[in-house]
């Protein structure tokens, strides 16, 4: 498997998307992040993902890495 080197754009439990303008949010208590447009605070797409998700981080292909505690895994959100 070839994996393509990306930039980290940030990371953390809120990261904002400036290029799509979204806010992603880990929501730890549902095992999902949130995508909320960053104009109207209007939430968009919530999606599952591991347990117990900590942070997340964008890249420069607009995809959202999240690390999920209790799996020790990541999710990988296009």
């Amino acid at each position: 498997m070839h994996l393509q080197r990306v930039e980290a754009l940030g990371c953390g439990t809120i990261a904002y998307d400036a290029k799509r303008s979204r806010v992603w949010c880990v929501n730890a208590d549902n095992n999902s992040v949130t995508a909320s447009d960053a104009s109207t605070l209007a939430r968009l797409k919530e999606i599952p993902v591991g347990n117990h998700p900590r942070t997340l981080a964008l890249d420069s292909l607009g995809r959202v890495w999240v690390t999920n505690q209790d799996d020790a895994a990541l999710s990988v959100v296009d």
